[in-house]
């Protein structure tokens, strides 16, 4: 940038907003030019893309921000903000370089949404939802992976034991499942509400082949090699997304049955959801599917109580048992719509005083008990 046009663009008006700048990997390739990935200049409290391009090696920024000055994607206008935010204090530092003499401060914060959900955008427009689906945190989440693969909940929890969360606003009232234990995909589905969980549950009990409609999960998938094609397990290797046991990931967002790349805000929610279920399960000493088990555990959200319930389990309160101490809850299984009603009571007592205490508050017949880790179950 010469004298003259530092003074041109000192003439430009200062925009009311605050521009994001972020330098990202993208599927986008410059035949046989080398680049350092896409630059991405974005208004913060819009949304709104100014600029975007591949910044070539050697080159300077400028070669891709003067468009934002000077020619900004519509409806932009040309104008230079007061300041820029950046997420990545090698990129703050070659910025404060190009826009010093510009009068512009540059600040380094924690993370740049409004370039995040342009890129995740990006991606979607090119259409191919290939894995690793992970494109903030990497770092993170190569360690959050090989936890989960390590830990394998979905080896001691159906997709009936319900995970929730409570200390972090972004995830309350969402919940969790595992999937795995079937023989289906492994993997973690984190579904916008309890509701939405239930609309999933109520199309599965009636075989509907539309499972997912009405329903907005955000769904991780682990996968060996041989489910990808060699482009994704290259792209998985490259930014170190394999876990020791050969797994790959696949991160996808689903909008009524339809799949989409997860955006930077999805991605960070099921990246602080599997850090809570595998540290939570990585502690239990109880049985996932018949306890209910919580405890607080460290996230890249902070400290969360996570706990993992069974699907349909009901606290006893002191009215239900005359020795509440030595019972633990009461749960209702349905095994479709319109099946038949199971209930199970847990207590920690000796087999025979546990017999004992079940056929003396459950006045039905064909009482079943079976010895679980953390208990006794008795099946009516």
């Amino acid at each position: 940038m010469n004298r003259n046009q530092r003074r041109a663009l000192k003439k430009l008006p200062t925009t009311l907003t605050t521009w994001e700048i972020g330098l990202v990997s993208v599927p986008v390739t410059v035949e046989g030019v080398e680049t350092e990935g896409m630059l991405v200049v974005a208004e913060r409290e819009t949304g709104q893309l100014r600029a975007a391009g591949p910044l070539v090696k050697d080159a300077s920024l400028w070669s891709v921000l003067e468009s934002a000055f000077t020619a900004p994607a519509a409806p932009c206008a040309p104008g230079r903000p007061h300041r820029v935010l950046c997420a990545d204090p090698a990129l703050a530092i070659r910025l404060r370089a190009v826009l010093g003499g510009l009068r512009v401060v540059v600040e380094q914060v924690a993370a740049v949404p409004a370039v995040d959900e342009v890129v995740a955008s990006l991606i979607d427009h090119f259409g191919e939802h290939s894995a690793p689906g992970i494109t903030v945190q990497v770092e993170t989440w190569s360690v959050a992976l090989e936890g989960l693969a390590r830990v394998a909940p979905w080896r001691q929890a159906s997709d009936r034991v319900v995970f929730r969360f409570d200390g972090a606003l972004e995830l309350l009232g969402r919940v969790a499942i595992v999937i795995g234990l079937a023989g289906e995909q492994l993997g973690v589905v984190l579904y916008s509400s309890e509701a939405d969980y239930q609309r999933f549950l109520d199309h599965t009990s009636v075989g509907s082949s539309s499972a997912l409609a009405g329903t907005h999960p955000i769904t991780l998938f682990l996968d060996p090699a041989s489910e990808l094609s060699a482009s994704e397990v290259e792209a998985c290797r490259s930014k170190g997304l394999m876990t020791s046991d050969g797994l790959f990931p696949r991160l996808l967002a689903f909008q009524d049955g339809e799949p989409h790349p997860a955006q930077a805000h999805q991605q960070s929610l099921m990246l602080a959801a599997i850090q809570g279920i595998t540290a939570l399960v990585r502690a239990a000493r109880e049985d996932l599917e018949v306890v209910p088990v919580a405890g607080m555990v460290p996230t890249r959200l902070g400290p969360l109580e996570v706990s993992a319930t069974p699907w349909g389990w009901e606290d006893l309160s002191a009215d239900d048992l005359i020795d509440v101490d030595h019972a633990i809850g009461v749960m209702t299984l349905r095994k479709d719509a319109d099946g038949p009603v199971k209930t199970v009571l847990l207590v920690k007592l000796a087999k025979h005083d546990a017999e004992r205490l079940a056929l003396s508050l459950l006045d039905v017949d064909g009482l079943r008990f079976e010895r679980r880790r953390g208990g006794l179950a008795v099946y009516a």
